[in-house]
């Protein structure tokens, strides 16, 4: 039996003052013998400087980003991962 799950997850962080910086996540989920990733995107805001992308040693997907700029109260959270139906 196939079974799809659609996980989101967000994450927020609040500045007071311009970010400038840099930070990684490891959001994604990654394939495994018994499950299957179709899709899966990180979505940041506002938008990083410079974005990339690699797996660690252990096969994790790793996604480097730098922030310059301000993230008001008001924005959503910078960033959260989706994966589409």
């Amino acid at each position: 039996m196939t079974r799809r799950y659609r996980v989101t997850h967000r994450t927020e962080y609040r500045y007071g003052q311009p970010v400038v910086g840099h930070t990684i996540a490891r959001v994604v989920p990654r394939d495994l013998p018994q499950q299957r990733v179709v899709a899966a995107e990180v979505d940041v805001s506002p938008s990083p400087t410079r974005t990339s992308r690699h797996r660690d040693g252990l096969g994790n997907v790793v996604t480097y980003m730098r922030l310059k700029g301000v993230v008001p109260p008001s924005s959503e959270p910078p960033f959260g991962t989706y994966v589409p139906p």
